[in-house]
């Protein structure tokens, strides 16, 4: 096979570095060789630094601190002599041990699953169902893949063991139902691993070389793409972002080609090899079809018909699983079981029903029959709860809540059971009919605020969630609505009576005896319209720009308790809360306090209510001593509603300009905004009398 000379584009965003390590266990060597030139390793290493560390004997602060040293250029002797006693046996056994020891530092501690980043890259879900010979009694079990092993009798041709390892064979397996000791057993692949090891293991008389290749393809048509291999214990060689091949003894590094890879003085020497997979997405194929695992939120599978690899070798190979690493972890390290998460279409039991084995197996049969295969692609999710909730700086980095105050809003709009009901999509067919679920509860929710806080565009938004842009919006909308109506329910209750805020009322407030709510205005930019007349009535001589205006209200202890809806821009002030219902939660001896500009002096007057804002000079020089006093008294109080339209402000979704079409659902946007602002930090601190 000619070298290739294309950028890889799995090192894209990726640092690659050729560094040697010294001599001090060179099959240790090998593997960090290895493992630092898998991309996909790379990308996960910033999320190790989170690890549940082990004193004094912690594999992933080892690895962390050699790559740290690699990265720079040079590695003591002393870190690989730290690791090396950590991890015994031969190349394989060690890259194994690394696996696992990482995946025991990151997982949920405590729980023995396979929910870490570490297996998301190097494991996968084989299926196995046996159907008994005798009365077709089926039974179906899932392990997880970390690697397949392949005992070589005669080989040439690595391909066609891989496809022989898939086909149906005999196994003495006896029957539950008819007590027979024979079944058929079919093989199949659910979930892919992104980096699929393989491990040759050779008969102590084997001397017959045999072939690699740079390409392999799994039965089903995936395609995997040679990361590098392992040989003699010692070497490593693996593929740089250029597409060339370089082999590594600890500090000697020299060039392969190509063709010295397929050769069978290499295929005599390895034991292990390293693959990836390869991702080829926006298929303009018509027969693609996207299948959504409700169990499995996390995955988009795709598949996409390709030619089969062409096979001509005819020796036989023996292909067997390694499914545990009981007996490959450091003995410091605690054991349990990984147990996989649950497939496609499976019961909690294992069992698969018929219906749903059957439209999962018909795209494959027919590809085969057409001499066509199937590429099952994995689109994986960039965020979720799960994972965004183990990082609390970056959970109110992307939401404006912490944790603790994401899960009361969660129950305080009804939890799991309340957000399930929602009705996304709406038919007129079947009205009372709900769509799978594809994100959990917890993950509409916090899509939402991501949207809301962050303000990405609804595409990237469902890139980022793993669903389409048109789901992305159905769902935002929906928590909108959900969100809206039920803080709009409780504005009455939230707008307290003066003589309620009188008690333990804070310093700036107490000066005004019935103060009830301070109201300041809100003008967001939007773009302009078309309609010349649109334009006209949104522009704002303020602000010099088209916006949209809102009235926003605060109480004496800070707490967002009025949010009007949106207005014109060129609209007044005076208009805007007249218009807006704002004076039916006012009675006879309130006061109000507003800026300068807030010409509402008669219509307070008209239901009895006192307005309280700063003097004006009216021609003079300056004020007198009183309005001086007032004037400071009354910026103290004041600066805490500018807080809160701050807060509201902060949103991105808000800048730097709306579009058009979300003015329909701005005024929902904001009232929202407003009424999340509440769930922050506290907006009066205790203060010393003097």
């Amino acid at each position: 096979m000619a070298e290739l000379l294309l950028l890889d584009v799995e090192w894209c965003s990726v640092d690659h570095k050729h560094t040697g390590l010294p001599n001090s266990d060179e099959a240790l060597n090998a593997v960090l060789q290895v493992l630092f030139h898998t991309p996909r390793f790379l990308r996960i290493l910033p999320d190790l630094a989170d690890h549940e560390c082990q004193p004094h004997n912690c594999v992933c602060c080892k690895v962390l601190s050699i790559w740290e040293s690699f990265a720079k250029g040079s590695v003591m002797v002393e870190l690989i002599s730290g690791l090396s006693p950590l991890l015994p046996g031969d190349t394989f056994k060690k890259l194994m041990s690394i696996i696992s020891a990482l995946h025991y530092s990151v997982g949920d501690p405590g729980k023995h699953t396979d929910e870490s980043c570490i297996l998301d890259v190097f494991g996968g879900r084989l299926t196995s169902k046996y159907k008994c010979s005798s009365c077709d009694e089926e039974r179906c079990d899932t392990e997880l893949l970390l690697a397949v092993q392949v005992s070589l009798v005669v080989a040439e041709n690595l391909q066609e063991a891989i496809n022989n390892s898939f086909e149906p064979k005999v196994s003495s397996f006896k029957c539950s139902k008819c007590g027979v000791i024979a079944c058929n057993v079919y093989k199949e692949i659910r979930k892919l691993p992104r980096v699929l090891i393989i491990h040759l293991v050779r008969p102590s008389k084997h001397t017959k070389s045999f072939n690699f290749h740079p390409t392999i393809y799994l039965p089903g048509g995936e395609e995997f793409k040679a990361i590098g291999l392992l040989k003699n214990e010692s070497t490593a060689v693996v593929r740089c972002p250029n597409n060339s091949l370089v082999s590594i003894q600890n500090r000697k590094i020299k060039s392969v080609s190509w063709k010295n890879f397929e050769g069978t003085e290499m295929g005599a020497t390895c034991n292990t090899l390293l693959y990836s997979l390869e991702i080829k997405e926006n298929s303009t194929n018509p027969s693609v079809k996207i299948h959504e695992s409700p169990e499995s939120q996390e995955e988009i599978t795709s598949y996409t018909p390709i030619p089969q690899a062409s096979v001509h070798s005819t020796t036989k190979w023996s292909v067997s699983k390694i499914t545990e690493l009981d007996n490959l972890t450091s003995t410091n390290r605690k054991q349990g079981k990984l147990k996989p998460r649950q497939l496609y279409g499976e019961s909690p039991t294992g069992e698969m029903s018929t219906s749903k084995r059957k439209s999962r197996s018909s795209p494959r049969k027919s590809g085969q029959q057409s001499g066509m295969g199937c590429r099952i692609i994995y689109v994986r999710r960039i965020a979720s709860f799960k994972t965004l909730i183990k990082k609390p700086e970056k959970f109110k980095f992307f939401t404006g809540l912490s944790i603790f105050n994401f899960n009361v809003l969660f129950e305080f709009l009804g939890g799991d059971e309340t957000i399930k009901a929602l009705k996304v999509e709406y038919a007129r067919k079947t009205p009372k009919k709900f769509g799978k679920q594809i994100l959990s509860s917890e993950d509409k929710l916090l899509m939402f605020l991501v949207r809301l806080r962050r303000g990405l565009p609804l595409y990237d938004l469902g890139y980022v969630f793993g669903i389409s842009k048109t789901r992305c919006g159905e769902i935002v909308y929906a928590m909108l609505r959900l969100l809206y109506l039920t803080f709009k329910n409780l504005e009455k209750h939230m707008f307290l009576s003066a003589e309620e805020q009188r008690k333990k009322k804070p310093l700036p407030f107490k000066p005004f005896k019935n103060l009830i709510v301070i109201i300041d205005g809100l003008e967001i930019y939007v773009d302009r319209p078309s309609n010349f007349q649109h334009q006209g009535n949104t522009y704002s001589d303020y602000k010099s720009h088209n916006t949209v205006r809102f009235i926003i209200g605060i109480s004496c202890r800070g707490g967002i308790i009025f949010v009007s809806p949106g207005f014109e821009g060129n609209m007044s002030e005076k208009e805007a809360l007249k218009a807006s219902g704002f004076y039916e939660y006012l009675q006879a001896g309130d006061v109000v306090m507003s800026d300068r500009g807030f010409d509402i002096n008669n219509d307070l007057l008209r239901i009895g209510v006192d307005l309280v804002k700063p003097p004006s000079l009216d021609g003079r020089d300056k004020f007198t001593p009183e309005e001086e006093i007032a004037t400071k008294a009354i910026a103290a109080a004041r600066i805490y509603v500018e807080h809160a339209v701050k807060l509201i402000k902060v949103n991105r979704l808000f800048k730097p300009c709306v579009p058009l079409n979300m003015l329909p659902t701005l005024s929902d946007y904001v009232y929202v905004a407003g009424a999340l602002a509440n769930f922050g930090s506290k907006t009066f601190r205790r203060t010393s009398k003097k």
